[in-house]
């Protein structure tokens, strides 16, 4: 068998395309075969972008006596996001790349963000600008599939103590100085025992002005301060931890109704224009304390809403009499 196909950068193997025929054509031999090997190699990554920008892979690269670990490949094709979610894993997790040599992460920090494992730039592609990828953890479930058949249940143990450990994870990155901008289940992944942010592709610094501009994902944001940045009422939004909890709110309201809070994005734009706060609903949620905690996550004003501080403390109540 062909040692290369499905191989990418000569060190990730993605099974999907391990019948992927990257071999030079028979008889081709020194720079023809090397350019039909680099043609193919080409096209192999165009197809696979054009199916996904999320692909999983195994990490050919071991130690001595260690399993190939299973990873997850997120392909980006602005260099500017690419370097900008580097260094904010680094940032977060203090991996060698961009910190002193003497820090590395610790274990604590890892129950809330995923690790970057390694990052590649500048990847080429056949007929197009190059791409760029980083290299996570595989999960071994995503927060948006383990949630599909407990959509509109009643609150349990089990998903509160997810909740709660969603809202650790987004206390941890605002206590970094960092904001999400762009939060959703599809944000975290199961890993070593810990739900954790898998995707910062979107992130700004605390007191940054929200970039919408050149970011397309931050641009359709349901967040009425974003909706008036767009469309023009307010001329600058400086991105804070109020958005995050917004969006988690969001999250929630259609984990605990079933449905989502808003049909689609013009929805959330009347909405969020029209006079007065929005409204959870009566007999939407059953539980009055859930009913309370998303009143206060999905306000119009960002200084309205709860912080994370008060997101887990009423979570908490929440689970005092589920365990009682």
């Amino acid at each position: 068998n062909n040692a290369r196909q499905g191989m990418l950068k000569g060190r990730y193997f993605l099974s999907s395309h391990a019948n992927q025929e990257l071999l030079p054509n028979p008889g081709a031999v020194g720079r023809p075969k090397v350019a039909q090997e680099k043609e193919k190699l080409l096209h192999f990554t165009q197809q696979i972008l054009a199916e996904s920008l999320i692909h999983s892979a195994v990490d050919m690269k071991r130690e001595e006596g260690h399993f190939f670990r299973l990873v997850q490949l997120r392909f980006e094709k602005s260099q500017e996001a690419h370097v900008r979610e580097v260094k904010c894993y680094a940032a977060l997790t203090k991996t060698a790349q961009y910190a002193p040599r003497h820090e590395g992460p610790k274990d604590e920090d890892l129950q809330f963000v995923s690790l970057c494992l390694d990052t590649v730039m500048n990847l080429p592609v056949w007929n197009a600008d190059p791409v760029h990828f980083l290299v996570l953890p595989q999960p071994t479930q995503t927060l948006d599939m383990y949630f599909k058949d407990k959509l509109g249940q009643d609150i349990s143990q089990e998903v509160l103590s997810v909740f709660i450990q969603v809202v650790r994870a987004l206390e941890f990155i605002h206590s970094r100085g960092y904001v999400h901008c762009n939060l959703s289940s599809s944000s975290f992944g199961f890993v070593r025992g810990n739900w954790v942010i898998q995707n910062l592709a979107e992130n700004h610094q605390v007191g940054e002005p929200l970039n919408w501009r050149s970011r397309a994902a931050v641009a359709r944001l349901h967040a009425p301060e974003v909706i008036e940045l767009v469309k023009g009422i307010e001329d600058e939004v400086l991105a804070h931890p109020s958005l995050d909890t917004f969006l988690l709110g969001l999250m929630m309201y259609e984990i605990l109704v079933g449905h989502k809070f808003f049909r689609d994005y013009q929805d959330a734009v009347e909405k969020s224009l029209k006079e007065g706060d929005f409204s959870v609903g009566t007999g939407r949620v059953k539980d009055q304390l859930s009913k309370y905690i998303l009143e206060n996550t999905i306000c119009k004003n960002p200084n309205d809403r709860f912080d994370t501080k008060d997101l887990l403390m009423n979570l908490i109540q929440i689970g005092n009499p589920l365990t009682s």
